[in-house]
């Protein structure tokens, strides 16, 4: 009788699990069957890792046969540069080994070299042509005075059709500053490109979200890109693609990057995240190079006092520090704040403000900073509004040489009234600042006798080339109607002391693109052999500093209308780096960016959410631009769809997450 007892309540309790299990494993198909995309595990120091060993084992399949007549030859090996190639051979005795690129002139042809050791050859090719087959002539010139030569062919796809156009207006290469030109986007409709003294397309970055207004060449040869406004990492990457490292950042990176002496990073920044009513883009946060580490923090709301400005058109950017540079000579961080049309230069060390630079705060009376605010001496000066790119061209104890991009934003006549962009102007201009006598005096400008054509609202840059004294001008935002459609387009030129234009470039839209902007334009050496000072499958890359992490919130959205409208997030980025879920993107309407504003106003929000939980985390943002960073560890398991909000609309998008 115990026997069968037991018998019947063993079978209840397998038929209770069986059940169970059967319901679990219900729930868990209904809960991992949705026909959205699954987000994978993604390590991009990995991935190229792997990628640089698949190149050396297809390879060796033939290492016999790689000569440097007959070279393996693998182009855009990291799928980041299409103008770029990696050619490998066998070589029995160490070389120099001279490339040249063959190119439409002489001015247009680049020759470099690269070091090698017996064994595998690995050359970087940089700039080729696109859509063409390009000529490279290989040299390997040995120790015993001996040398092998060959002439290769690398053919390269056409540019893509959304790419910007550049008509050339003026090249006069032999008054030109030798190198090539570095042309940064400004927003995603533009690619970040090297072009030559012919306008032609040399390199171009293929991927445009990740490659801004803050990317700049590292004094290495190295770039150092970064997405403007998001807490995305700044990748120091060169122009075959392998990236050595990534810089986290807790918060924004935004408008400008600065390479110090010792090497270490000035980046504009934020306070932390922005919370709902703060202030932003008032802040510089100078990063260790080694380690990532945030070594100090300059918050100007505390350098200079906060004031708001009742008259501002966003309160929030009562600053918008747009530049910053490094004064060695005198220890000091120099930056620029284009709502206060003001330079403002600080001590590195104790933030003390050495001098002020502003038309703003010289007429308006800030009596706490009177004392800093430098007074206009000489003929024809004129003041600054709205500038960016502020450099140094030299400088000692008494006297600081500055160049800048005056945009002339807001600029007054003499009567103090605003003067409309029909007649308005922009120039670059370079001030010699007097610091015993806190004077400063206008002694060169460039831009204002091109009127209206040449005016850039925003962005642009104006750097002083230190071989000929020549200047490279990026007026990067110019405004024309198009069949009433508003379109952004913009110009490169480099002029002599004089004035005279040797090199110019108009930059216009592509047919699917309202935007063809140019944040600044740059002069740099196409090749630099120490940025490619590595060996495939040998270096993996590594992660710095400290990331930002979305925090959780509790809100409730059950009130929100479940509908997707024509505003909708578009995703750049959907990676797992472990326990980390990173999503960033902005919101659009259809195909068109939507400029500076969040559709139907409050902070985007994500939401993780299955039938069971949900989890809402609220947003790095900045303007249209979102970022989240979810550490997933602190999640239950389960698969969950990812989602976003606002105040009053709620959208689906294509991903769900699985948290293991």
């Amino acid at each position: 009788m115990k026997k069968r007892r037991s018998t019947i309540a063993f079978r209840i309790i397998a038929g209770i699990i069986l059940v169970c299990g059967v319901i679990f494993m219900a729930f868990r198909f209904f809960e991992s069957t949705s026909d959205r995309n699954g987000i994978e595990e993604f390590d991009i120091f990995q991935n190229q890792l792997e990628r640089e060993l698949e190149i050396i084992a297809d390879y060796n399949k033939n290492k016999d046969t790689w000569t440097i007549q007959n070279p393996y030859i693998v182009t855009d090996p990291y799928d980041f540069n299409p103008l770029s190639a990696l050619v490998l051979f066998e070589i029995t005795h160490d070389a120099e080994i001279e490339v040249t690129i063959v190119g439409d002139d002489e001015y247009a042809t680049f020759t470099y070299s690269k070091s090698v050791v017996s064994g595998r050859a690995e050359i970087p090719i940089i700039g080729l042509y696109a859509g063409r087959t390009n000529n490279i002539l290989l040299r390997a010139n040995f120790k015993d005075n001996t040398e092998e030569a060959s002439e290769i062919e690398i053919k390269t796809a056409e540019l893509p059709s959304d790419f910007q156009k550049l008509n050339l207006i003026e090249s006069k290469p032999e008054k030109m500053e030798e190198g090539i030109t570095l042309t940064v986007s400004n927003w995603n409709a533009v690619y970040t490109a090297l072009i030559d003294h012919n306008a032609q397309v040399r390199g171009f970055i293929s991927d445009k979200t990740i490659a801004h207004s803050p990317t700049m060449q590292l004094n290495n040869g190295n770039l150092l890109i970064a997405a403007h406004y998001t807490s995305d990492p700044i990748v120091e990457v060169n122009w075959l693609g392998k990236i050595f490292r990534e810089y986290e950042m807790p918060r924004f990176n935004h408008h400008s990057l600065y390479e110090m002496p010792n090497g270490n990073i000035l980046s504009a920044s934020f306070i932390n995240s922005i919370p709902t009513g703060a202030t932003r883009q008032d802040t510089v946060v100078m990063i260790e190079r080694e380690t990532g580490k945030i070594l100090k923090e300059y918050d100007f709301r505390e350098i200079l006092g906060f004031i708001p400005d009742p008259d501002a058109e966003e309160p929030e950017d009562w600053l918008l520090l747009n530049g910053v540079v490094y004064d060695e000579v005198n220890n000091a961080i120099i930056i620029s704040g284009r709502e206060k049309n003001a330079i403002v230069s600080i001590d590195a060390d104790t933030s003390e403000i050495n001098w002020i630079l502003s038309q703003y705060y010289w007429a308006n009376d800030y009596e706490h900073l009177r004392p800093y605010v430098l007074s206009p001496v000489g003929r024809g000066f004129e003041w600054s509004f709205g500038q960016h790119y502020p450099t140094v061209l030299s400088s000692n104890e008494n006297a600081v040489s500055l160049m800048l991009f005056d945009n002339g934003r807001r600029r007054e006549n003499a009567r103090g009234e605003r003067i409309p962009s029909g007649n308005n102007f922009s120039r670059a201009v370079n001030y010699r600042i007097n610091t015993n006598n806190m004077t400063v005096e206008q002694i060169w400008q460039y831009g204002k006798a091109r009127g209206a054509g040449f005016y850039s609202e925003i962005v642009s840059s104006a750097e002083h080339l230190g071989s000929t004294g020549n200047r490279l001008i990026a007026s990067g935002s110019n405004e024309v109607l198009v069949d009433d459609v508003r379109i952004l387009r913009s110009t490169v030129v480099e002029v002599t002391q004089n004035g005279e234009v040797v090199f110019e470039v108009a930059v216009s839209e592509a047919p699917q693109n309202i935007q063809a902007g140019t944040f600044k334009a740059l002069r740099v050496p196409l090749f630099s052999s120490h940025s490619f000072n590595y060996t495939l499958g040998q270096t993996k890359g590594e992660r710095l500093g400290q990331s930002f992490v979305s925090p959780q919130i509790d809100i409730a959205i059950d009130r929100i209308e479940m509908e997707t409208p024509e505003w909708g997030p578009d995703i750049t980025r959907a990676d797992r780096q472990g326990n980390r879920l990173i999503i960033t993107g902005n919101f659009r309407k259809h195909e068109e960016e939507m400029g500076l504003s969040i559709p139907y106003g409050g902070r985007i929000h994500m939401v993780l959410r299955n039938n069971r939980r949900e989890y809402i985390f609220e947003s790095n943002l900045e303007r249209n631009t979102f970022h989240f960073n979810v550490d997933l560890s602190e999640l239950r398991r389960g698969t969950y769809e990812i989602d976003f909000f606002t105040s009053d609309r709620y959208f689906e998008s294509e991903y769900k997450i699985k948290n293991r």
